[in-house]
């Protein structure tokens, strides 16, 4: 295990500054591509943390149409079902953006509906699909998207999208390792001291940890104070997590 180094964490004093700044910068970062390309493409994590930076970047005031918006994972559940994060984000998007959700029968064959996501993707982000950003969390067990320790998903290298084995009793497609780590950008969210173990393996590149298998260095990293690895980190305050040239 390497030494950690942590020049990309931002770490603000709780949960809702981190959700705040880390929207701040997700609007910087997608309006700069659009700025520059006409277009931008990104992709989306669930779970718990970051609904309040989602629903804060998607009432901001960007060209929407320019965007086309993935999903990293989905559980392989009824439809607005909440176990499914579709159903806690598409109330939350606005007018114009083209959303691309994973699909979610639970009659089919997942791995049918990964390859069609796959095609999805490749169709609007080339072959091999390059996101633009790819937004993610992070588990106290360490896994992020939908990789999870011990899941043979996790060493495909000829897949961009894929099923994985039943995991907190769903079944679910991900984004692989692949695409995640071709994005041009990768942006974290984590908060709460059930985070921190994992923050910091995260960080020293433990190599057994899932997350470890997408995280770079550059990669900006927003958290509150209790996730973060390093009690004497400093804190960082409102409009400190915004990208430099914005």
């Amino acid at each position: 295990m390497t030494g950690a180094t942590f020049d990309n964490l931002r770490v603000f004093e709780d949960c809702p500054s981190a959700c705040h700044e880390s929207a701040l910068y997700l609007e910087n970062y997608v309006a700069d591509i659009i700025a520059r390309n006409g277009q931008c493409r990104l992709a989306v994590s669930g779970g718990t943390t970051p609904w309040p930076m989602l629903s804060s970047f998607f009432r901001c005031g960007l060209p929407w149409q320019s965007v086309e918006l993935f999903q990293t994972d989905e559980r392989m559940a009824p439809e607005h079902s909440p176990d499914r994060n579709a159903t806690h984000l598409i109330p939350l998007l606005p007018p114009g953006i083209h959303f691309h959700p994973m699909p979610y029968d639970t009659g089919g064959f997942p791995e049918e509906q990964a390859v069609a996501y796959e095609k999805e993707l490749e169709a609007h982000c080339g072959t091999p699909p390059i996101l633009d950003l790819v937004h993610l969390g992070l588990g106290p067990d360490g896994h992020t998207a939908s990789l999870t320790l011990g899941d043979p998903v996790l060493d495909l290298v000829d897949r961009q999208v894929a099923s994985t084995r039943p995991y907190r009793g769903r079944i679910r497609l991900t984004l692989t390792v692949q695409t995640i780590r071709t994005a041009k950008t990768r942006l974290w969210l984590a908060c709460g001291p059930d985070k921190r173990q994992a923050l910091d393996r995260c960080f020293r590149q433990d190599s057994t940890l899932p997350a470890s298998r997408v995280y770079r260095p550059s990669d900006p990293f927003f958290c509150d104070r209790l996730a973060a690895p390093d009690p004497g980190v400093t804190i960082r305050g409102p409009g400190s997590g915004i990208p430099p040239g914005s």
